[in-house]
């Protein structure tokens, strides 16, 4: 029953995995894409809070008013509206150009003009754009302060038309054109300089020189000199994402592109284009479910602001993840049905398994009492044996003794008969000897043949580098430090009895000890008890 339920397990197991999130991303990206989620998902509320505001300004909008408040009015509708939806910021900016016209003013006229030429940019309405630039004399532009945003909208112009045409010839003349406006916006700049465009033709010129240092260096200043406006974070986040993108580095890229998209989405900036590069990194790294939400979130709000520019970016690869996403919700909807399957035959194995366990229940009582049973007796009979070889090997070291104490009765006696011949063979060792080795040699034999792998089993207790008699393993021997062992197996632990049948002193017998259990893996105290735990495992 186990090993039925261990293979639907194992069966289960990949369904399961195959729905889990790859997300292997370092902490500070899973943060920044936590974040970026949140502030999606928080998106609905975030508008509601701008409609409010919207409608007091709105409201504010009444006959009481000058023209030249009622301008003010006008632009900060526009400016609530410029980023997340074309439509209503072109209504502004016409309203605008109106009332500035009614008003005679000429900065308010120049200002409406750049508002409304930009916003046909983004429209990619182009020739709209170069019409209303048209409409007023360049002059105005510089005696108003207004060169940068002129040359900005220019900008936009020459590069919305350089990016549609399919004219080779047309693109290079619009390309020239925008590399002019962008060398004329860059000189205008300094580092101390506020408007951001400065910042990001300056660096996107620096990213085309493949000059990365200096403008990661250049981007970094600017953030770390704080009091910047909201605005400007995300655009110089996503041109440090670009500078790690090509320099190849994506995960600092993915990290800059979500922390730029972050603010895009909490400033209800519809034409950003960091959620749409989040979400195509995701889907390169796996991630497709995020990846969908991310580009859906962001087509969402292209159609809606009508942002020509990102609807082209999104159109190349909304594409790909959105079949990637279907794909995945077609492998979840088999996976899910994998694991129904999977979890009705559990269920048909559990109630098999149920009445056989109720069958075999008394069956295994009676087999764990038996093998009890069992136990018992061949640990009786191993203390039994243990107690038997421990006498048999103290009635040897007896017999030595006694040979010994007969040895020197025969060397006196011979002493006092003057019987040379004799006295010289008294004296010598080689018989105790012999008899010594005979002992030790059958001792190891029997011993061995109790535990045949002791020595591999004694040198899994000590550390690596401190093991013992490898060399006899197989040999059918054993030397003496592995002895003193052998015997404390026997339950032999008194270290007088040891030397003596060791024929060693006991201090020697102590040091052995102690330098095998200073090299033991398990705590000294209790090293000994597990040598006598030591089993045949080859039985």
């Amino acid at each position: 029953m186990k090993r039925h339920i261990h293979i639907a397990a194992i069966c289960f197991m990949p369904i399961l995995f195959s729905c889990a999130s790859q997300n292997n991303y370092r902490e500070d990206i899973k943060n920044a894409i936590r974040e970026l989620n949140h502030s999606v998902s928080e998106a609905p509320e975030i508008e509601k809070s701008r409609e409010r505001s919207l409608k007091e300004l709105k409201s504010s909008l009444n006959g009481s008013c000058t023209p030249r408040q009622e301008y003010f009015i006008l632009d900060s509708l526009y400016g609530l509206y410029y980023k997340n939806n074309v439509d209503s910021a072109l209504v502004y900016a016409h309203k605008k150009s109106l009332v500035a016209a009614h008003s005679n003013d000429s900065d308010l006229m120049v200002d409406a003009t750049l508002d409304l030429a930009n916003r046909y940019a983004i429209s990619g309405l182009y020739n709209a754009s170069l019409d209303a630039l048209s409409s007023q004399d360049s002059v105005l532009y510089f005696s108003s302060g207004n060169q940068v945003e002129y040359y900005i909208a220019q900008n936009l112009i020459w590069h919305g038309l350089a990016s549609t045409t399919r004219d080779a010839n047309l693109r290079d003349i619009y390309h020239r054109k925008e590399a002019y406006y962008i060398s004329t916006i860059i000189s205008y700049g300094t580092e101390d300089n506020t408007i951001i465009e400065y910042y990001s033709q300056y660096v996107n010129r620096l990213i085309q020189n493949k000059e990365y240092k200096q403008a990661l260096a250049l981007l970094d200043r600017r953030l770390d000199c704080g009091e910047l406006p909201l605005e400007d974070y995300p655009i110089l986040y996503y041109f440090k994402a670009k500078i790690y993108l090509n320099e190849g580095d994506t995960d600092n890229a993915l990290l800059n592109f979500a922390i730029s998209a972050d603010y895009d989405v909490r400033l209800l900036n519809k034409e950003g284009r960091s959620i749409i590069q989040v979400a195509r990194l995701l889907y390169e790294r796996g991630d497709v479910k995020t990846a969908y939400s991310f580009i859906d979130f962001a087509y969402k709000g292209a159609v809606s602001s009508d942002a020509r520019i990102c609807l082209n970016e999104i159109s190349q690869i909304l594409p790909i993840i959105n079949d990637a996403y279907s794909v995945r919700e077609r492998k979840l909807i088999r996976s899910l049905f994998y694991a129904l399957l999977i979890l009705v035959l559990m269920l048909v194995f559990l109630v098999y398994g149920f009445n056989a366990l109720r069958q075999y229940h008394q069956e295994v009582i009676d087999a764990q009492s038996m093998i009890k049973k069992q136990n018992e007796e061949i640990q009786a009979a191993n203390v039994a044996l243990n107690a038997t070889l421990g006498q048999y090997l103290l009635l040897f070291t007896d017999h030595i003794n006694s040979l010994e104490r007969y040895r020197s009765k025969l060397r006196v006696t011979a002493k006092q008969n003057d019987i040379q011949t004799i006295k010289s063979e008294l004296k010598s060792d080689s018989f105790i000897d012999e008899e010594r080795q005979f002992i030790y040699k059958e001792f190891d034999n029997a011993f061995l043949g109790l535990f045949p792998d002791f020595i591999e089993q004694f040198n899994a207790l000590l550390e690596p580098d401190k093991h013992i008699g490898e060399e006899l393993i197989g040999k059918g021997t054993l030397n003496t430090e592995l002895r003193i062992f052998a015997l404390i197996r026997f339950g032999v632990t008194d270290s007088v009895k040891i030397a003596s049948f060791l024929n060693k002193s006991v201090s020697t017998i102590y040091n052995y000890r102690v330098k095998a259990r200073n090299a033991a893996i398990c705590e000294r105290d209790s090293f000994e008890s597990e040598v006598m735990q030591i089993q045949n495992k080859k039985v």
